[in-house]
């Protein structure tokens, strides 16, 4: 019933979000992405990554500028997220709202220049964060 639910939502917001981005499927994932903002990110097979434990999420190279409330709703049991590459300026505190078991935020070659006060506070688990080679000129305590 559980694997029956989750498939159904991954459609429905699957469906919702393809009348607005292009969804595409990249490293197992379903991406949705409309204007370089991201929109959603799902799990192509539901039921592989049930019993995994280390579930790393690549989103590498992808144009992403923005960040959509909740677009990591469906995989909130990622411990890594690979954002490398992309063209986010801002980091903002909802942009990784949910991922509470991420241990490994690689954020490298963006162009970010500022990050919102708290945009890490509530990943509790995280252990390494990356953020060389973007517009950084320092960053405040906290």
């Amino acid at each position: 019933m559980r694997s029956l639910l989750l498939v159904y939502l991954l459609l429905s917001v699957a469906a919702r979000d393809a009348e607005e981005a292009d969804c595409q499927v990249c490293n197992h994932l379903y991406v949705c992405l409309a204007q370089g903002v991201l929109h959603s990110v799902a799990f192509e097979d539901v039921n592989a990554v049930q019993t995994i434990e280390d579930i790393e999420l690549h989103l590498e190279g992808l144009g992403i500028v923005d960040i959509a409330r909740d677009a990591f709703l469906e995989v909130s049991n990622a411990s890594a997220l690979y954002i490398r590459d992309n063209r986010l300026s801002i980091v903002l505190r909802h942009h990784f709202s949910g991922l509470d078991q991420l241990t490994y935020l690689d954020l490298k070659n963006n162009t970010i220049s500022e990050i919102e006060d708290g945009a890490f506070a509530k990943l509790h688990s995280l252990e390494t964060l990356l953020l060389d080679y973007n517009n950084l000129t320092g960053l405040r305590p906290g």
